[in-house]
């Protein structure tokens, strides 16, 4: 399990630390369920007043919020929540759950399907015609994959997740995943993904290695996703977007290019 002091976090977001908390940090909630060792978030004001409730002993504060610090309870201020969210998504990465069978009996996949070697399929499942799944790719339970879409190696896709035909989707990728930033909400959580990858035509979708992309996105058809990017739950991704993009919005717009660090 990560943890982090309330430094280190505020050095990663490049924000402004606010009031001071002594608590090991270890994850992300939404402000009504954070614990004392948990931060949260509070980019809209309707949520403000929630802060002075909150267990959370800090909280990543969008500009503009009349919102104090209190007592133990720290708040980092920052232009922009969303890219500050997309840091620490990225730190404290959660354990994945546990698969007692590679493939769940009650999937469904058809005989055209090419499986890579060490694929999990949940239960639920439909996976459709001519579909290649990459080495070690793991579909949790109730994801549907429709006909002629490649999925990469090690790619990890969330509960509820539906990708639409002759959709590409590259290697160490992550789709629905279980905790993610919405545009304009940034205290939002979902964890019954589902991502919409809409491709209706022989060009379909593009995404590439290294990927991200949160909760109940739509991304259209023939729109390519460079590799390394972000994109924030909600969004409506209608073009196309370079490697490394942070991407939220309806309809979706660049936010920051991220450092490559590989």
């Amino acid at each position: 399990m990560n943890k982090f002091t309330i430094d280190e976090i505020n050095n990663l977001v490049k924000g402004e630390l606010l009031g001071t908390t002594n608590e090991q940090i270890l994850g992300l909630e939404e402000i009504e369920k954070a614990q004392k060792n948990q931060i949260t978030f509070i980019g809209n004001k309707k949520y403000a007043n929630l802060w002075k409730s909150s267990k959370a002993c800090a909280a990543i504060v969008s500009e503009g919020l009349n919102i104090e610090p209190m007592d133990g309870k720290a708040l980092i201020k920052v232009k922009n929540a969303d890219l500050a969210m997309a840091v620490l998504l990225e730190i404290f990465h959660p354990e994945f759950p546990e698969f007692s069978n590679e493939i769940h009996s009650t999937a469904i996949i058809h005989e055209t399907v090419v499986v890579g070697e060490g694929c999990k399929i949940g239960a639920g499942c439909y996976v459709g015609k001519n579909v290649v799944l990459g080495a070690g790719t793991v579909l949790y339970p109730n994801v549907t994959i429709f006909d002629n879409s490649s999925i990469g190696k090690n790619t990890t896709i969330w509960s509820g997740t539906v990708i639409r035909e002759r959709s590409e989707i590259g290697n160490d990728c992550i789709v629905g995943q279980y905790f993610s930033c919405h545009p304009e909400n940034h205290n939002y959580q979902d964890r019954k993904s589902l991502i919409r990858l809409q491709g209706v035509n022989r060009k379909g979708i593009q995404i590439g290695d290294n990927c991200w992309i949160g909760s109940k996105v739509t991304i259209l058809d023939g729109v390519k996703i460079g590799s390394g990017s972000i994109i924030a739950a909600g969004c409506v991704v209608n073009k196309s977007f370079p490697a490394n993009s942070i991407i939220g919005g309806v309809p979706a717009k660049l936010l920051k290019i991220r450092k490559n660090e590989s």
